[in-house]
């Protein structure tokens, strides 16, 4: 029944914005082959009373030979390889989908007792590991 009121509800809708001389235009959505895919580990977010501005970021520790060299690192550069700006009402669709993705992806992949994200041995209240 709600499907039947949903599509009663565009097609009403449709059908008003075509009596005010306005037309519904659907957007195609398109991935051009050539865009690179970029794996990032940092994901930056700051935001403005108008937008938010969303950070990628990739670090790419250095390549060691020993474990005595960890001594003379002193920072590891976590580089921006894209940003993006998205208005306040867009990143309230972009968070929900986030969200549901991520709940499907739960559901679908992680088993029920590694809930909490922790890959080892899980720790009884009283400090044994199962």
């Amino acid at each position: 029944m709600a499907t039947k009121r949903k599509q009663a509800t565009k097609k009403t809708a449709r059908a008003q914005a075509k009596d005010r001389g306005k037309r519904n235009i659907d957007l195609e959505f398109t991935l051009p082959p050539d865009l690179p895919l970029l794996y990032v580990d940092n994901i930056n977010v700051l935001h403005t009373p108008t937008e938010f501005t969303v950070s990628f970021m990739q670090a790419q520790p250095p390549l060691l030979t020993e474990e005595s060299q960890w001594d003379t690192i002193k920072k590891i550069e976590s580089r921006c390889v894209a940003r993006i700006i998205v208005s306040p009402p867009k990143m309230q669709l972009f968070v929900n989908a986030l969200a549901a993705n991520l709940q499907k992806y739960i559901q679908t992949y992680i088993q029920e007792d590694a809930d909490d994200g922790n890959d080892n041995d899980k720790t009884h209240t009283d400090g044994k590991a199962s």
